[in-house]
């Protein structure tokens, strides 16, 4: 098409981060359910990027690109789960040092709202 893959990819990390963004923003329940519909419609987003590897690159090497691709998607949620035990002891620890630390709703904001960074 004439506006290439980087418009649909761009309008879906886009949509990621604001439903990230809203979610852990929200004060209404009308707030949780916009940031859902924009997290639905950012979901989308690794099925475009391969797509677009898949019309990228020559049928010779594509097996390759998706192959790699994988394993950097894998070894990336790997390390995400690996890394929030003690991302999240640390802002347990930090929410209780400023009184917060009895109410999950701060500690579900800030989780929120730095996934809007990784989208």
């Amino acid at each position: 098409d004439k506006h290439g893959p980087f418009l649909p990819i761009g309008v879906l990390a886009v949509s990621c981060s604001l439903g990230c963004l809203l979610r852990g923003t929200a004060v209404t329940i009308e707030g949780l359910y916009l940031g859902a519909l924009f997290l639905g419609v950012g979901v989308n987003l690794w099925t475009v990027v391969l797509a677009h590897l898949v019309n990228s690159f020559d049928r010779s090497i594509r097996s390759e690109v998706l192959s790699g691709f994988a394993v950097q998607m894998t070894c990336l949620q790997l390390l995400g789960k690996g890394l929030f035990p003690p991302f999240d002891w640390t802002l347990r620890k930090l929410l209780n040092s400023l009184g917060k630390g009895s109410r999950t709703l701060p500690r579900y904001r800030l989780h929120m709202g730095l996934c809007t960074f990784f989208c």
